[in-house]
């Protein structure tokens, strides 16, 4: 075999390996056993003495190496991750320290980047440095799988970390809603996902790296808003925990739920302006009902607008003592044969629709006090106005949120 030929043998063997490892990577394996796969695929490949992946391990800042070696937890423990990342961040004395440590010659670090944030290295141990460019521009590719298995195996544990905690809640329907919404918008971004992949193994194997490299890139985009949007739906769920008797802030309740529902497909089209009252003060409500009934307006005016404008406006009614949250859109309006009929249970004008929603809403209302009314006129839009006793709650002004 020639020194081409064996050359030629050796660039498939790990475009191969790629491809094998991506796969693998799409259909969920664990973590540790992906990186592990990586470091042996590294080091056969490119015939390098040490292969290290070390990560930070996100909400409890704890450190990993893969494989778990003691000369692995000593560098994390003596050299910042930072500096073991970034070659020109590197110190003289940091590479002095991470060759003595892993007993190699010199070293090369890939910095394991996701949605624009630092989340680890890889760090290739050599005793002769005989990496070419090619080689170089191989191993990028393996650390972008390793950012990816990263984030990926993070974005995992939050979801079923998620998804047990809305399985807690006491309210089906708002759940199912919820659950419904968030299988919807995760199934689109992995759509993404799954698209661009298609691409990209072609691209391996016809050895187009800067191709490769730039479907790798939109690949992390979408997973980064996958990220974004559990991140969103974490902050939903705190509200939740806070119980029946807790009192809050209206303001930020509203605030967080039009945050996470936003990006959402069925309110893409959809404007949300917010024009929060300043001197709000803290209602005893249970915030997973009151953001279940916010939820079903907002969805009901979205089908049925399709685009346009949803406005929440909260004010204090001193003399009543009294909450108010008026959520109006700009649509078609609601028929005045049908306004009497709203919110009797089980009626619906939608096809398959089970006829609980503004009842269900009205109910919630009640619950705390207070009411729920409707104001329409036909080709001027719909009001909703729920009312809410503030009852006896310390006062928490805050500064006016107006954004859209």
């Amino acid at each position: 075999m020639t020194e081409t030929e064996r050359k030629m043998a050796e660039e498939a063997l790990v475009l191969r390996e790629i491809e094998h490892i991506f796969k693998a990577l799409l259909q969920d394996g664990v973590l540790k056993d992906l990186l592990e796969r990586l470091v042996k695929a590294v080091r056969c490949c490119f015939g390098v003495e040490r292969v290290l992946f070390v990560f930070s391990g996100g909400e409890q800042d704890e450190n990993y190496t893969v494989p778990d070696c003691p000369e692995g937890r000593q560098l994390i423990e003596t050299v910042p991750l930072l500096r073991l990342a970034t070659e020109r961040a590197r110190t003289a004395g940091d590479r002095d320290k991470i060759c003595k440590t892993l007993k190699i010659g010199s070293i090369i670090s890939y910095p394991l980047m996701f949605d624009n944030r630092l989340c680890g290295a890889m760090l290739i141990g050599t005793s002769n440095g005989s990496l070419d460019s090619k080689d170089m521009k191989l191993l990028e590719l393996f650390a972008l799988q390793a950012s990816l298995a990263i984030e990926l195996h993070q974005m995992h544990k939050k979801t079923e970390r998620i998804q047990t905690q809305l399985f807690s809640s006491a309210e089906v329907l708002t759940l199912g809603q919820m659950v419904s919404g968030v299988a919807h918008e995760l199934s689109n971004y992995l759509t993404v996902v799954w698209g661009r992949t298609q691409l990209l193994l072609p691209r391996i194997k016809a050895k187009d790296v800067p191709g490769a490299l730039q479907t790798l890139e939109i690949i992390s985009e979408y997973l980064g808003k996958m990220k974004r949007f559990t991140d969103g739906l974490m902050n939903i769920y705190a509200f939740s925990q806070q119980g029946l008797k807790s009192h809050l802030d209206l303001n930020d309740l509203i605030t967080n739920l039009v945050e996470f529902i936003n990006p959402q497909t069925k309110f893409r089209e959809i404007e949300f302006v917010s024009e929060l009252a300043t001197d709000l003060p803290a209602v005893e409500v249970n915030p997973d009902r009151i953001q279940g009934m916010l939820l079903n307006l907002y969805t009901n005016a979205a089908e049925t607008m399709r685009k346009g404008r949803i406005t929440t406006k909260t004010e204090y009614d001193r003399t009543q003592d009294e909450i108010r949250i008026t959520v109006s859109d700009n649509g078609p309006g609601i028929p005045e044969q049908i306004q009497k009929k709203v919110f009797a249970p089980g009626f619906t004008t939608k096809k398959g629709g089970h006829g609980l929603g503004l009842s269900l809403c009205r109910q919630i209302a009640r619950e705390h006090g207070g009411d729920i009314k409707l104001d329409s006129r036909p080709g001027e839009g719909t009001i909703f106005t729920i009312s809410l006793p503030v009852r006896t709650c310390e006062r928490h002004p805050r500064k006016d949120l107006t954004h859209s």
